[in-house]
């Protein structure tokens, strides 16, 4: 089920003390201080889906005269991972600023690629996956929120939390596989 934004905005007025707007983040009052937590979420949004967890999504494009305009596109592509045929095969592609070559002749194409996440609004749905929880991205927006605001002090702490929190989340759990013993 993924997280609201009006939960996250709602998880880190209360971490900064401020009820009213957790209140009015609840009931998707517009106001000055809650559009700058909007602001401050989509920073983290953004900053986690462009340098840990990167937000991918494939679609099937039409590739009349062997180019897809990036307009086709639902999302707005920040890279172009693959192009594949129907059939599965992997097709060379070139990437242009306002469109996508691929050699051969496929009328339809299976493009994978990663994107940014969208501007929300408060009642709109969390792009990133579920082990980003509420509480690290309010604990996020509460930092951002608290440095908007000139408290550089208390957004520090807000923000090693933050850092602490999403290092945890992110971090790769190997098996550990040990080589076997040989004796000469």
């Amino acid at each position: 089920m993924p997280i609201k934004v009006s939960e996250v905005i709602s998880a880190a007025a209360q971490l900064v003390g401020r009820d009213d707007l957790s209140f009015k983040a609840q009931k998707g009052t517009d106001d000055r201080e809650i559009d700058l937590l909007l602001e401050c979420f989509h920073f983290i949004e953004s900053e986690i889906a462009l340098e840990y967890l990167p937000l991918r999504c494939s679609e099937r494009l039409s590739a009349a005269d062997g180019k897809v305009d990036l307009s086709a596109f639902s999302k707005a592509p920040l890279e172009v991972l693959s192009v594949r045929s129907p059939s599965g095969m992997g097709i060379p592609f070139s990437l242009f600023a306002d469109h996508l070559e691929v050699e051969g002749k496929a009328e339809e194409v299976e493009v994978f690629y990663a994107y940014a996440p969208a501007k929300k609004a408060i009642g709109d749905d969390c792009e990133l996956p579920e082990k980003m929880t509420v509480r690290l991205l309010s604990l996020g927006v509460a930092a951002e929120f608290l440095i908007a605001h000139g408290l550089y002090t208390e957004g520090a702490s807000f923000s090693g939390r933050y850092r602490e929190a999403l290092a945890a989340a992110v971090r790769v759990r190997r098996k550990l596989v040990l080589p076997p013993r040989r004796w000469v």
